[in-house]
């Protein structure tokens, strides 16, 4: 199976006043065609900040200063921003984690949808609209020709965050971003939008890589997982290997901290100590070594590599 998206190496830093930091640091990544990959970790690790840098939509305090981003065997860092925006949206689009801010509340849905459409697709309005409603009756919204002059105050939450999905997926791109798409939906709603979007990935061969921080998320949809901390990956591996053999502390940590059905009441919920640093915290050693249970002085004064430790699975640990 090919690759459709190869990251090696990347760095992205951000500037704020004198300060610099990196949110993604030495980040590599590869993603079969047709497959589901997960990025867990918890928030500030630097999962938004990848998939911004993948679509090049880095706020103007941001920009990648090294690496590769090779999309369909093409360096997408070297084009034109010109040449971006004809891939960016119509060969790989990004569902947002708040509908509410991603979408214009002064427009129709209609008119956002149907002007993705002719940008991307050189197709007349009326075909458009066509298309439009098409898409919304495939991701699960009723009566889709009237409520495409609908306003997205018009929706409930769960329906904007089916709207934000058929945007995405208007112009068929080949890789669907999905930026923590459940977080804020109650959890009937949050499995009917994993439901949809696994559907759609599988029955249309398309790529999807999910930004989540919840590992059953993870569990229940992807074939692979990048586990990310404080912008680096920390090990990456099929999702069956994560959950049977996790390698390094920080996974076995996250695994640790969900809650279990057969826990005692009594049983207090592990947590891992301390918090996340900022990326303006500089590391000379992992930057776990001062939350892991298992660190040395080693740990804390080198940065440990990311090896494969057997075929398929990759660890940044030296307790490995």
């Amino acid at each position: 199976m090919e690759n459709i998206l190869k990251i090696k190496n990347l760095k992205t830093q951000f500037t704020i006043g004198d300060k610099k930091g990196l949110a993604v640091d030495s980040f590599d990544i590869y993603l079969k065609k047709g497959t589901i990959h997960g990025i867990v970790g918890e928030s500030g690790s630097g999962k938004t900040v990848t998939a911004l840098s993948i679509l090049r939509l880095l706020p103007e305090n941001g920009e990648i200063i090294s690496g590769e981003i090779e999309f369909k065997g093409k360096d997408i860092l070297s084009i034109l921003e010109e040449d971006m925006r004809k891939i960016r949206g119509n060969e790989i689009a990004m569902i947002f984690q708040e509908p509410m801010t991603s979408l214009n509340p002064v427009l129709s849905i209609g008119e956002q949808i149907i002007e993705a459409i002719v940008l991307h697709q050189k197709i007349s309005k009326k075909q458009a609209r066509i298309k439009a409603c098409d898409i919304l009756k495939k991701v699960g919204i009723t009566e889709a020709e009237g409520r495409l002059n609908d306003y997205p105050h018009n929706f409930s939450g769960g329906m904007r965050q089916r709207v934000m999905t058929a945007m995405a997926l208007s112009c068929n791109p080949d890789l669907l971003i999905a930026d923590e798409p459940t977080t804020a939906l109650d959890v009937t709603i949050q499995l009917q939008i994993l439901e949809l979007l696994v559907e759609l990935s599988k029955k249309e061969g398309r790529t999807l890589l999910f930004i989540t921080h919840d590992l059953g998320v993870v569990a229940e949809i992807c074939d692979r997982v990048t586990v990310m901390y404080c912008g680096k990956v920390m090990e990456e591996c099929s999702v069956e290997e994560l959950f049977e053999n996790p390698l390094h502390p920080y996974t076995i940590g996250l695994l640790k901290s969900v809650p279990r059905i057969d826990m005692d009441k009594n049983e207090k919920l592990y947590n891992i100590s301390g918090n996340i640093d900022n990326i303006f915290t500089k590391h000379s050693g992992c930057p776990f070594a001062s939350r892991c249970e298992i660190a040395d002085e080693k740990c804390k004064e080198i940065v440990p590599q990311l090896k494969e430790i057997k075929k398929g699975h990759y660890a940044r640990c030296f307790k490995v």
